[in-house]
């Protein structure tokens, strides 16, 4: 298994305050990405409220040499159910067979919260919820992990 398992943390609308708080509190560290709802607005199916567009839908940064990303709570997948599901693990798959191997497997006894779809930030994604009440992300990005 190539897969590489990173954490995701989700937020209450301060996910770019907690990306700054941990560095700090770490002493060191970077902010890679931030991609806000609004730049995505135009690219996603659902609806995002103006007042969310400043909000993150995607960060990424690293601490100790850890990369996690993050996001705020808002839009499918996100919002619901956030207050009780604030850490997500994301898995970079690296390739077809094994995305697809990997939502079969987790989503089987749970429940698929964003179905394996082409998506306008990845090649394919989905968010399922495995039979203890983990929260999965699947990733397979255009350029597979190695």
């Amino acid at each position: 298994m190539k897969a590489k398992i990173t954490p995701y943390l989700m937020f209450r609308g301060e996910a770019e305050e907690a990306m700054n708080y941990y560095i700090d509190a770490f002493g060191s560290g970077e902010i890679v990405r931030m991609n806000r709802y609004g730049d995505a607005r135009s690219n996603v199916e659902w609806s995002i409220a103006e007042e969310d567009y400043d909000k993150l839908i995607h960060g990424e940064f690293i601490v100790g040499g850890q990369t996690i990303y993050c996001a705020d709570s808002t839009g499918p997948g996100h919002g619901q159910h956030a207050e009780e599901h604030r850490v997500h693990l994301t898995i970079a798959c690296g390739s077809e067979e094994e995305i697809t191997r990997l939502y079969e497997r987790l989503s089987g006894g749970g429940r698929v919260l964003m179905p394996l779809q082409l998506t306008f930030w990845q090649s394919k994604f989905a968010v399922v919820e495995d039979r203890f009440g983990i929260r999965w992300q699947l990733d397979l990005p255009q350029h597979p992990a190695s």
